[in-house]
């Protein structure tokens, strides 16, 4: 009876310090490890609390905190709040301790270098995803928006001649329209800004009204052919729905929470925990499309803007700048792109091409 009535009291004390902690020091801590793992340890060595239980809880928290703070969310987060040297510290712990992907590892780190503008870098971490990585066309997406901003636009549609080849038809993203809408204007190539307008129409309204029914809770047939192939699989990868990509969320396979949940009930793809995670997954997708919406609007305002200042140069016979050079060493030859590829030479193309009047500032 008296060990009871004690497991009982120290219950109530465990009770009465998460209340207090979580009120008071919560989220305190929680800027603390993630802004430094080892401070946090100090601060707890430095915590006088006698009851057991209360220590335990401590400790919990910490480790629950330490585990928040070593996840993919919180690299995101960190860049996002301007921390970038906190996020690449995450980000090289999570690669330590072998809790990502080396593709995602690099892709992840280019994203931090680009949002804390360091865009040698950021090329640098693309180009270190490898071809055979579902993640490769998406890195040559970004580097091109990398290389736009660095002003080397010959490189960036470069990139995007490639994104553009038909292997990649049902995995482009959203951006990629607003990418190539972008660096086609800055080169008054207006002609492809025209293409990629039309073309993000063309891509986005099938996907639209199937990630809309997703995040309804329906699933069509091309999703539960999809969701049954990822959990027979025994090595999940886009492969097993590339043909339906498009119209699924974004790279579902690298969803941890929808793929434990499809593993857990193979014969069942259709449970509840599924569909749920379904509907975040398509509810995210659609909020990236919208944004993307929005980006290809200005881009159209735009270009019919500046439309009319290129009909007036070219009246009036103004020169236009030469945009990149093509140089090939003595060990390689030259093919005009005509709009066919072979699978070895995406990646590799270089582009020459016509640019704004040379009075023009963009």
């Amino acid at each position: 009876m008296v060990n009871f009535m004690k497991r009982v009291k120290n219950l109530i004390m465990f009770s009465k310090c998460r209340w207090f902690l979580e009120r008071t020091v919560g989220s305190w801590l929680r800027d603390v490890v993630l802004a430094a793992p080892a401070a946090s340890r100090l601060i707890f060595h430095s915590v006088s609390l006698n009851s057991k239980p209360t220590k335990v809880f401590v400790m919990t928290l910490f480790a629950s905190l330490h585990l928040q703070a070593t996840s993919l969310d919180t690299v995101s987060t960190l860049s996002s709040k301007g921390r970038y040297s906190d996020a690449l510290k995450v980000l090289e712990k999570l690669k330590e301790s072998k809790k990502i992907e080396t593709d995602l590892y690099h892709l992840t780190k280019a994203r931090v270098y680009f949002s804390w503008d360091k865009l040698e870098d950021a090329v640098s971490e693309y180009s270190k995803v490898p071809k055979k990585s579902d993640l490769w066309s998406l890195s040559l997406e970004e580097r091109a928006q990398s290389y736009g901003r660095l002003k080397e636009y010959d490189k960036a549609v470069s990139d995007l001649v490639s994104v553009e080849a038909p292997l990649f038809n049902t995995t482009r993203s959203p951006e990629f329209y607003f990418v190539k809408g972008v660096t086609h204007l800055k080169t008054c190539n207006f002609e492809k800004v025209a293409e990629s307008l039309t073309d993000f129409q063309i891509a986005m309204d099938p996907q639209i009204k199937s990630l809309e029914k997703i995040a309804k809770g329906e699933l069509g047939a091309e999703a539960m052919d999809a969701l049954k192939a990822l959990a027979k699989s025994e090595d999940p990868s886009i492969t097993n729905y590339i043909k339906v990509a498009n119209l699924l969320p974004t790279r579902l396979h690298r969803d941890q929470t929808l793929m434990k949940s499809l593993k857990s009930s193979p014969e069942n793809v259709q449970n509840k925990s599924v569909v749920e995670r379904l509907k975040v997954l398509a509810t995210r997708s659609l909020k990236e499309i919208s944004r993307t919406i929005d980006k290809m609007q200005a881009v159209k305002a735009d270009l019919r803007q500046k439309l009319a200042y290129l009909e007036k140069a070219e009246e009036e016979g103004k020169d236009r700048e030469v945009v990149g050079r093509i140089e090939a060493s003595k060990d390689q030859l030259q093919f005009p792109h005509d709009g066919s590829y072979w699978i070895d030479e995406i990646g590799y193309f270089k582009t020459k091409m016509e640019g704004c009047p040379k009075e023009w500032k963009l």
